[in-house]
């Protein structure tokens, strides 16, 4: 699905010459008018404050609700920081690393990635021609209310923000490597909204918003085969596990799906989503189960079997536990938000 309408004929033909582009990368990146180093500082200030370890946005950002930047990163962001919106970049050239915590992942021209509000991180350098194309959002530009970020489950709602959803992070942040010809449709997307956001017309905004839209369905697609850690195929095991999460289900069967050995694979799932993989799978079917409850006329001991738990009185515990709610309560009112 595109949403952005290809009425700038200047537009289709850096798409329509996208195999030239993918001959000489600089060709690609020349072709927009992006901003210089100082025009990238003085918009940041005007947009952006420093609060503690804290990225805030102004009131202009505030109001518009988006901010695109081509650039190289320094040490703005070598330093551990939060911050209220959601953030999505593509790097563009170089090499560089993305720290969460005592975890980190090494990035490469092709890397796109998505973090969302929770998550403390720094991006450094590991070369001197690193650059990425990043955008900054607010929920509320695409539609849906900034509410959300205040419980990050609720993102799995929304197939715009699904990239940023917890479970699908891999050291604190969503990577997918591009293949060189992903990279070159995303980085007409992201250059675009660099090129709008330094020389506005009266639409700017409206087509940035368009290109953000076709980054986020896009990633979607592509998310549930290209998450990597290391050689480890990760996204497979998650894949296996979100299939047969309502069985009986063993640790042998989801390594192996990931292509390593059950303790090595347990050690790796627990770093990388901050649970265990019990613990995932009790959400998982929790979730299922407030489906159900809302959307069918199943009882309650039936939804707990149909969900994968054979003692009813051990699911309207879990399920308290984990969404503070009995299910009684989610038949009668809604999903617990």
């Amino acid at each position: 699905m595109v949403y952005y309408s290809l009425n700038d004929r200047r537009i289709c033909r850096k798409i329509a010459s996208l195999e030239y582009f993918a001959v000489c990368k600089n060709k690609l990146i020349n072709c927009f008018h992006v901003s210089n180093k100082s025009d990238t500082v003085r918009a940041y200030d005007r947009y952006f404050r420093l609060v503690g370890t804290t990225i805030e946005g102004t009131p202009e950002f505030a109001s518009n609700g988006i901010y695109a930047v081509y650039y190289a990163p320094g040490d703005d962001l070598l330093r551990f920081h939060t911050h209220e919106f959601l953030e999505c970049f593509l790097v563009i050239s170089g090499e560089g690393r993305h720290r969460t915590g005592k975890n980190h992942l090494d990035l490469k021209a092709g890397d796109l990635v998505f973090l969302n509000v929770t998550q403390p991180h720094s991006i450094e350098p590991l070369s001197g021609d690193f650059t990425v194309a990043m955008v900054v959002f607010l929920p509320r530009v695409i539609g849906i209310a900034d509410t959300v970020l205040e419980n990050s489950e609720r993102l799995k709602y929304f197939a715009f923000l699904s990239p940023f959803i917890n479970e699908k992070n891999c050291n604190g942040c969503l990577l997918l490597a591009l293949s060189e010809h992903e990279q070159h449709i995303f980085s007409l997307f992201f250059l675009h909204m660099a090129e709008l956001q330094y020389n506005p017309s009266e639409r700017s905004k409206e087509m940035m918003i368009n290109n953000l839209k076709n980054i986020l369905l896009s990633a979607n697609m592509l998310a549930g085969q290209k998450i990597r850690i290391g050689n480890v195929n990760f996204q497979s095991a998650f894949d296996y596990i979100n299939q047969h999460f309502k069985e009986e289900i063993v640790l042998d069967a989801i390594a192996k799906a990931a292509g390593i050995s059950p303790s090595y694979f347990s050690s790796l799932f627990n770093k990388v989503t901050g649970k265990s993989i019990r613990s995932y799978i009790n959400e998982l079917r929790i979730s299922a189960a407030c489906e159900l409850l809302c959307e069918s006329s199943l009882n309650i001991s039936n939804i707990a079997y149909t969900v994968g738990y054979e003692n009813v009185t051990h699911f309207n515990r879990l399920f308290k536990k984990i969404t503070r709610f009995s299910p009684k309560q989610i038949r009668r009112n809604g999903k617990p938000f």
